[in-house]
């Protein structure tokens, strides 16, 4: 399983964060928003984060929004 995965649901897309250090979930998900079908999979789409057991704090709230945010139309 990937570190960082996406999936479409009726209610609109789940990002589920897995394990892995901070820094290799960052370029995970950077790298699949890189994918040529990731513009048409979050165009109008409601996104959900799925964080686990993770905390996050400010800080890394932020750096996950701004990709996001950047490939949402």
């Amino acid at each position: 399983m990937s570190i960082v995965s996406f999936k479409g649901t009726r209610d609109g897309l789940a990002i589920t964060l897995g394990e892995g250090a901070w820094h290799d979930i960052l370029n995970e998900l950077a790298t699949q928003l890189k994918r040529p079908s990731a513009q048409s999979f979050f165009q109008g789409a409601r996104v959900f984060l799925e964080t686990g057991e993770r905390a996050l704090d400010v800080l890394q709230i932020e750096e996950l929004i701004a990709p996001i945010a950047v490939k949402m139309p």
